[in-house]
């Protein structure tokens, strides 16, 4: 199967990730793969026709709006998106092709559960043309140094090699033309204010004194933490698209029973009053304690 497809990677590409890990030692780092399927003239066998060749011109940065840290990189997908959508006005046979992103902060060998995860809900989305989705790996300064293809069935296949190859190449600098015009067209979100990074980090300072380890996800226009607390408990913390102005709503679900509420946080309100409150609510609680969807809307757009 995999003699089937040729796999080539501009010059450009690879310096550009070594620079990335270089500037960045202390965080994940990666990028949108974008480059050109080569498709034969007739389709013979699946999952891909024989002599299929894909050539990855360029990446596109995850965004200064990312969040990174030392075990995870969640790229500002809307960024990306439209960094994207401006490079194909230019030729629409650019392709988003793939993904790549490294573990040399925190030495994990191979591709996450989470990274997994994240390739398959890319490859099962509708709007994902192609036959695979190119996945390349960076373990150290070296730059990247293991490649898969994950198909459209969640199957997983490593690739033993790619190829280099050199040539002039307009991308890199289109893409920057094309990042400029995208950071332009957008706002600042609240939580990379200098009052939302505040906020965001003294929540996390009291996720974490509950000995719980927060986990992130970019979420349209704003961003939810997850975290796990003892005794089976998961807690979530959904953001206004606007703060202030909004509120935080805090969801504590305890697993073994069912049971979850919801509340609205006052912007001068301790986010760990809030969990207490909840905690006892629900522990004391024989019955389910579920908000109705309009109840939870409400406090939302409150």
């Amino acid at each position: 199967m995999l003699n089937r497809l040729e796999v080539l990677i501009h010059r450009d590409v690879l310096v550009g990730v070594r620079h990335a890990i270089a500037a960045n030692p202390k965080v994940e780092v990666g990028g949108k793969l974008v480059g050109f399927i080569d498709r034969a003239a007739s389709a013979s066998a699946a999952p891909w026709p024989a002599g299929l060749r894909l050539r990855v011109v360029a990446s596109i940065d995850p965004g200064p709006q990312a969040v990174r840290t030392a075990t995870q990189l969640i790229p500002d997908g809307r960024y990306q998106a439209d960094v994207l959508v401006r490079l194909r006005d230019q030729d629409p046979s650019l392709a988003f092709v793939g993904t790549w992103h490294s573990h040399h902060p925190n030495g994990f060998p191979t591709l996450s559960p989470g990274d997994l995860d994240s390739y398959r809900s890319t490859v099962a989305d509708q709007r994902f043309e192609n036959p695979f989705l190119f996945a390349s790996l960076a373990l150290d300064r070296r730059g990247l140094a293991r490649h898969w293809l994950m198909l459209t069935d969640g199957t997983l296949l490593e690739l033993p090699s790619v190829v280099p190859f050199e040539g002039a190449n307009p991308w890199p600098d289109r893409v920057a033309v094309a990042r400029e015009q995208a950071l332009a067209a957008r706002e600042t979100r609240w939580f990379h204010t200098d009052a939302g990074r505040w906020r965001v980090a003294a929540d996390q300072a009291a996720l974490r004194s509950l000995g719980a380890a927060p986990v992130a996800r970019l979420c349209d226009d704003s961003l939810e933490w997850s975290a796990t607390l003892a005794g089976e408990r998961e807690l979530t913390l959904e953001y206004p698209r606007e703060w202030p102005g909004g509120h935080v709503v805090v969801t504590l679900t305890d697993t073994t029973a069912g049971s979850a509420c919801w509340v609205a946080v006052a912007d001068d309100r301790p986010l760990l009053e809030v969990v207490e409150e909840l905690a006892t609510r629900v522990s004391a609680s024989g019955s389910t304690l579920h908000a109705s969807a309009a109840e939870r809307v409400a406090l939302q757009d409150t």
